[in-house]
């Protein structure tokens, strides 16, 4: 039997996956005392199908899975939703549901109400999700970014990376355009540095290539420019991208390391060197940053 995942976003692509909010009715437990576990049936009102062919609000599915039976060890497994949802009655869901003979529940998201925020986010992203042409909808993830609902964001985030639906060089343009948007909120902008920095974008084999350059540019200028309550954790971004081993040959690996740096104007360079010297300054623990600014002066001269 599957886990149920936390985690909605990579079935909003999956076009058979049914979206929908759903009212737990009931849950019937019982022991398994072989597996030290506990078989569950429970007993869903759908209030709000979002996705999904041939079913209609108010209908009434059941769905089927196994938790631990000790309360306490559930606490260590609760990346499975069976072991981390109560399912007490009214308890609202929004799930993503495999059809068949049975309904599978594929992930589940606890929510306060039907006026949730994250209920209006799937919305849109299963909107989304429709739009014809691709440009459109590229206009549309842009916009998501940015939303305040981290369920919208997250997904528009799939989509430019693990789903490539857009080229590697316009994603990452597009997720750098919205990590200095006016109108993003704080908290998401860490979701965004990672992703940018992450391998779907950075690529440090390929030394002083345009993605990878508006990868350091975009950390760089977060660095120098960016909240200073924050700036650590830019530093750790920044550090992680540039003080791996580039080449094991290494002459190469100054060289390719430099190429990166010299490739970022804006910010200054010395802008840059200012803030680092200022978070050596406050004491920073991170071993990286010293090599971090002995690297930017280096190829700044």
């Amino acid at each position: 039997m599957e886990r149920m995942r936390y985690d909605l976003v990579p079935f909003i692509s999956e076009p058979n996956v049914v979206l929908a909010l759903a009212r737990v009715v009931s849950a019937t437990w019982t022991p398994l005392p072989s597996e030290a576990r506990e078989a569950g049936v429970v007993r869903l009102e759908l209030l709000d199908v979002i996705r999904g062919p041939r079913l209609s609000d108010g209908a009434a599915i059941e769905i089927s899975g196994k938790r631990l039976a000790n309360e306490n060890s559930r606490d260590h497994e609760r990346t499975d939703r069976w072991n981390s949802l109560p399912f007490e009655t009214g308890d609202l869901l929004l799930l993503a549901l495999r059809p068949g003979d049975h309904f599978l529940a594929l992930a589940a998201d606890p929510v306060d109400s039907p006026a949730s925020p994250a209920v209006a986010a799937l919305r849109r992203a299963s909107e989304i999700e429709r739009i014809d042409p691709v440009e459109a909808r590229r206009t549309a993830l842009a916009e998501a970014l940015t939303a305040h609902q981290d369920l919208l964001r997250d997904y528009a985030l799939d989509c430019l990376s693990r789903r490539g639906l857009a080229s590697r060089a316009e994603a990452a343009a597009i997720i750098a355009h919205a990590l200095f948007a006016a109108d993003l909120p704080p908290s998401s902008r860490s979701s965004l540095v990672g992703e940018l920095a992450s391998r779907h974008f950075y690529r440090y084999e390929l030394g002083v290539d345009p993605v990878n350059v508006q990868v350091i540019r975009s950390l760089a200028a977060l660095v120098a420019n960016g909240d200073s309550a924050r700036r650590p954790l830019w530093a750790q971004f920044l550090a992680a991208c540039l003080t791996i081993e580039f080449s094991k040959d290494p002459h190469k690996d100054a060289e390719m390391r430099a190429g990166l740096i010299r490739a970022v104007t804006d910010p200054p360079p010395q802008r840059v060197i200012d803030a680092l010297q200022q978070l050596l300054s406050a004491g920073t623990k991170d071993p990286r940053v010293p090599q971090l600014l002995e690297a930017w002066r280096a190829a700044s001269h």
